[in-house]
């Protein structure tokens, strides 16, 4: 449940800023919000899940060298990369909440802080309207798996936005030009299509395949520097219904359903060449 209004969360960025500058004081800590940060997955189930799952295949930094194509296309697992965010129309329109799963993020004190906003734009140096909450300070502050889950009320989800704020910049993922950062820029960089990651659901009482988006984040001075620049925040991304059960965007026939498709198709073209014998 929201605890703050636009007047209390103004108050707290009552210092606008330059673009280009971050977000200076953070926003009231997402605990506020009722929004806490779990451990691994947010339980227990998931540690098994998501160990050796393909959320390691894109986590940042330790053993892990993977960069997502500079630009977008297509990476060394075979998925597609690009600017475009997924669809969240379903969470927008009926409500339901957002998970964010932390898979890494570079050392040093570039960032300030990962937080989100209920109204994301950032173009002035603060939000435009309120309701922005820090989820953390700094990346020292999360570890792989960690996660964070946002409900949110019907028409919530076409402004909401993740931001991170760096000494440079404070920037929004789902909308890049609600950020307040002019050079260096922000590179958002999306997986175009989901990955099915084996994740506990509660609301089901068992594990099942939800689909999941990288998204990956890092400031570059132009588009030559990209392909070169080192990766700097990275996180999954999973969308839920009120109900609690994962949100389909795209759906995947069953097994069975292949079969009864190739079912199809036989006895079409069985009708197909009675026809053209006649």
């Amino acid at each position: 449940m929201r605890l703050f209004t636009s007047a209390i969360a103004f108050s707290l960025l009552a210092v606008a800023l330059p673009a280009s500058a971050q977000l200076s004081p953070l926003p009231a800590s997402s605990n506020t919000d009722g929004i806490y940060l779990n451990g691994f997955g947010g339980s227990p189930d998931n540690t098994a899940n998501w160990t050796g799952s393909a959320l390691e295949d894109y986590r940042l930094g330790g053993a892990s060298s993977f960069s997502p194509p500079a630009g977008g296309g297509t990476d060394t697992f075979g998925r597609d990369w690009g600017v475009g965010a997924p669809d969240r129309s379903a969470v927008a329109n009926n409500g339901g909440t957002f998970r964010a799963i932390f898979l890494g993020g570079s050392a040093g004190a570039w960032l300030n802080g990962i937080g989100y906003v209920y109204s994301g734009d950032l173009s002035g140096g603060t939000p435009a309207s309120g309701d922005a909450f820090t989820i953390a300070a700094a990346p020292g502050l999360l570890a792989f798996g960690d996660t964070a889950d946002i409900p949110l009320i019907p028409g919530d989800g076409s402004s909401f936005d993740y931001w991170l704020s760096t000494a440079s910049g404070a920037y929004t993922l789902f909308d890049a030009a609600h950020s307040s950062g002019g050079s260096p820029r922000a590179q958002v960089l999306w997986t175009q299509a989901p990955l099915l990651i084996p994740t506990y659901v509660p609301a089901l009482g068992r594990s099942v395949a939800v689909e999941t988006w990288i998204v990956d984040f890092t400031e570059v001075s132009n588009e030559a520097a990209a392909a070169s620049a080192p990766r700097e925040f990275r996180f999954a991304f999973q969308q839920y219904a009120v109900s609690g059960s994962p949100v389909v965007t795209d759906p995947v026939p069953e097994p069975s359903t292949y079969g009864l498709i190739a079912a199809s198709c036989l006895a079409a073209a069985a009708i197909a060449r009675r026809r053209a014998r006649r």
